[in-house]
């Protein structure tokens, strides 16, 4: 951030963008965050205590995230019945 402030999350990956949309799906990187910085030597500090939910993350992983073609795919049909809708309607 350009106040210096460093957020971070583990996410699903990319080949399903659905599952981004629910953030039960993702969990916190705090300690891998730390690890990186102590490795590559970066000095920081933590502003406040990290809550016990992001010391121990429950992941709940998706059951069938929708892939990226499923939601282009309905996305495409959405735009097309809207626009027969439209189409209908305004005859």
């Amino acid at each position: 951030m350009p106040d210096g402030l460093i957020e971070s999350e583990f996410e699903p990956p990319p080949e399903y963008p659905g599952a981004h949309l629910d953030p039960k799906h993702s969990y916190p990187s705090h300690e891998s965050l730390r690890s990186l910085l102590n490795k590559i030597g970066l000095t920081y500090k933590v502003n406040t205590p990290i809550p016990d939910t992001c010391n121990q993350p429950q992941i709940i992983k998706p059951d069938r995230p929708l892939s990226a073609w499923e939601m282009a795919f309905t996305m495409i049909a959405t735009v097309v019945g809207g626009y027969l809708i439209y189409k209908i309607f305004k005859e």
